[in-house]
């Protein structure tokens, strides 16, 4: 039977900032379950709080209400947590394939020569393998974070917009890959307006827009 232990749950969980005497909501009350061996898909509106919401579970930010609770918030499944933000965060001194391993080398996890070249060329990325990411494209260098974040199956990998600078054939590229990490077992969190990767999504979480001043 297939893994779907609950992850983290997330419980009316809000977002406000004050700003002059005004207080505008960054993400209004949502309450979800996110599951292992899933591909979630967190959509909505801009403004609705996709990224905000993304920053909360990964501790990048605070909750004015609610609370996010983990189930296995130990040194160990921090360290099986995965990352893709939207500004991708790839270290400029490492080839691209040095970056994909990266997380690999940080929790000593055995490398799967088979697994990395097997994701390399589903994600198109062969030909820019040893080069460093000031010598890409934008649209390469997420494809590149998105290798990151799946590679080695992370017990949690959170993307956020990871089709966003992808044309219709590698965007679809990105979701197979998504899908295969999600095969074996990562929960996988994407934040998006990608119609194609939310319809490929198990679950979508929809957020309201959010930037309402009170």
């Amino acid at each position: 039977m297939a893994d779907d232990t609950v992850i983290v749950e997330i419980d009316d969980v809000s977002r406000h900032v004050d700003h002059h005497g005004e207080s505008t909501t960054m993400l209004a009350p949502v309450s979800a379950e996110l599951r292992a061996g899933r591909l979630i898909a967190l959509a909505g509106p801009s403004g609705s709080g996709k990224t905000t919401l993304c920053n909360i579970l990964l501790g990048w930010d605070r909750t004015d209400s609610g609370e996010v609770r983990w189930a296995d918030l130990d040194a160990r499944g921090w360290a099986r947590l995965a990352v893709s933000p939207q500004r991708l965060a790839l270290l400029p001194s490492l080839t691209v394939q040095e970056n994909i391993l990266l997380p690999s080398w940080a929790t000593s996890r055995p490398v799967e020569a088979a697994e990395l070249s097997a994701l390399v060329a589903q994600l198109d990325l062969e030909a820019v393998v040893h080069r460093q990411p000031n010598e890409l494209s934008f649209g390469e260098q997420q494809r590149a974070a998105v290798a990151r974040a799946v590679f080695g199956s992370p017990r949690v990998a959170v993307l956020d917009e990871p089709t966003g600078h992808q044309d219709e054939r590698r965007g679809a590229r990105v979701v197979e890959a998504l899908l295969g990490s999600r095969s074996r077992g990562t929960c996988v969190l994407v934040a998006t307006h990608d119609p194609d990767l939310i319809a490929a999504a198990d679950d979508v979480i929809m957020l309201q827009s959010a930037l309402l001043r009170r």
